[in-house]
């Protein structure tokens, strides 16, 4: 058993007409862009601009701890570094203001010796099509996002 597929097989863009109307608007987008160069740098400007006020302001908000203009303080909570307080009173202490541990079981697998006894024919097909799944990764194309 492979999991290695080939990464050139290129099908052909007839058949997937999503893709191709994917490239028709990625297209529009840039022509448009070039049509109306002026209109676009205002727009990312304004945008960058409101951005850097946005950062701004946002620090300037949280460091009330209130609500100010747009900004809504939603909840407010208290956390513990639990870790932190282990180590600052101890064991015995930690459990006695109600620390605890826990254990937490991850289950791993030595991918090579694993595949390497499934192309052996020692492990049982029908726990092959349960447990190995073929992964298939592709370049991301990322979002259009006005900045």
């Amino acid at each position: 058993m492979t999991t290695k597929r080939n990464p050139m097989t290129e099908l052909p863009l007839g058949d997937y007409p999503a893709v191709g109307e994917y490239m028709a608007a990625q297209d529009a987008l840039e022509g448009f862009i070039r049509d109306n160069q002026a209109v676009y740098d205002q727009l990312c400007r304004l945008a960058g601009e409101r951005n850097t006020r946005l950062e701004e302001a946002e620090k300037v908000a949280r460091a009330t701890g209130c609500s100010v203009g747009p900004f809504s303080k939603m909840s407010e909570t208290k956390k513990i570094n639990a870790e932190k307080l282990y180590e600052e009173i101890g064991a015995v202490n930690f459990m006695k203001v109600g620390g605890y541990t826990e254990t937490v079981t991850a289950y791993k697998v030595d991918r090579e010796r694993f595949l390497s006894l499934v192309r052996a024919g020692q492990v049982p097909g029908e726990i092959v099509e349960v447990v190995v799944k073929d992964e298939v990764r592709y370049r991301v194309i990322p979002k259009y996002v006005l900045p």
